[in-house]
């Protein structure tokens, strides 16, 4: 399953509502006037290198690269105009490229001819952003003249080259969908458990039109270690529980099986978890963690929609004792690290 990983902030809202109006300015005044009362939805995310924006037109769904966070405004709008004018030539001739066609279209919106490919010399941008972040840093420093000085370049490049340093960037909070299911299973729930015990993501469950979709929300960093953990456990357990069945034929059968191993794996994972506490605890880390992902969530993302966090409670399940034990044992020599770049967020022994 290929995740895109969102990014919500402070500027990166501000960012989003600004394009959302100033697409639907530009359609209203061109001869696309009737696309003016769809709803654009436009996203910051994390996209590979090369690319800075995507379109979706079934969605209507705009994805820009949150490396244009601290890119000027002008070059935002041109590249969201750009995926905009993909999807008006898809909704009018069921394709999509670079051709003729999209080139008039652009035309129309009064995108800039630089602009036609949507790409910026981005290597370039994030050497002066970087160059920046090291200057905001001596403009703290204790000698008043290297404080000066820092601060007069600092005025300097961002006036040349029209950078707007993302001052957010410490506060941002990032989203992907582990699942989307039409039942959200024991085995699925418990699943999700085990991988937020793991790295302290914050999991809510959206009630949406194609079915429940589990977001995680964290930094960049433990999503994607989040989502490599939600996939390869997920294969690993159902592994061993295949060995296990034909190792005991007759035994470990059935969705009780299923739910008792998972279940026994998280709580291997919780008592783990609870031993390594008495030393400088990366169990209590990782509650603080997840604390500060909703608190985030919450600031960035919920309240900009006007939606509320709701918080459910977990039921009852049935389970196979035998396979509960089954699972405990597994999980007391699970060894998470494999493939895994990034440890930082995780409790690993």
């Amino acid at each position: 399953m290929e995740r895109t990983i969102n990014v919500y902030s402070g500027k990166g809202n501000r960012e989003r509502r600004l394009i959302k109006d100033e697409i639907k300015t530009v359609l209203k005044k061109s001869r696309y006037c009737f696309f003016a009362s769809h709803n654009f939805e436009v996203i910051f995310a994390e996209l590979k290198e090369d690319t800075l924006g995507l379109a979706y037109p079934q969605e209507e769904l705009i994805l820009l690269s949150s490396k244009l966070l601290n890119a000027e405004h002008a070059t935002i709008r041109n590249i969201a105009l750009h995926e905009v004018a993909h999807i008006i030539e898809y909704r009018s001739t069921d394709s999509s490229g670079h051709g003729p066609e999209f080139r008039r279209i652009c035309s129309d919106l009064g995108i800039d001819e630089d602009y036609s490919r949507a790409r910026v010399d981005m290597a370039k941008h994030d050497r002066l952003v970087d160059r920046i972040s090291k200057l905001e840093a001596l403009s703290h420093s204790p000698f008043s003249e290297e404080a000066a000085s820092a601060m007069m370049k600092i005025r300097q490049l961002t006036a040349q080259y029209g950078i707007d340093v993302d001052k957010d960037g410490e506060d941002r909070i990032c989203s992907t969908v582990l699942l989307v299911t039409k039942r959200y299973s024991t085995k699925a729930n418990l699943l999700v458990n085990i991988v937020r015990e793991l790295t302290g993501i914050y999991i809510v469950l959206d009630h949406k039109q194609d079915g429940i979709h589990v977001t995680a929300y964290g930094s960049y960093e433990t999503l994607e270690v989040a989502a490599y953990l939600y996939d390869s456990l997920q294969y690993r357990m159902d592994f061993e529980l295949k060995m296990l069945k034909k190792a005991n034929p007759g035994a470990f059968r059935g969705t009780a099986a299923t739910n008792g191993f998972y279940q026994g794996v998280l709580e291997a994972i919780i008592r783990r978890k609870e031993e390594t506490q008495e030393d400088i605890t990366a169990g209590k880390e990782l509650v603080i963690a997840q604390n500060r992902y909703e608190e985030l969530a919450q600031k960035y993302y919920f309240d900009d929609l006007g939606l509320k966090l709701s918080h459910r409670k977990g039921g009852s399940f049935r389970y196979d004792p035998s396979s509960l034990e089954a699972g405990r044992d597994y999980g007391k020599d699970l060894d998470t690290r494999p493939g895994i770049k990034n440890e930082s967020t995780l409790f690993l022994e």
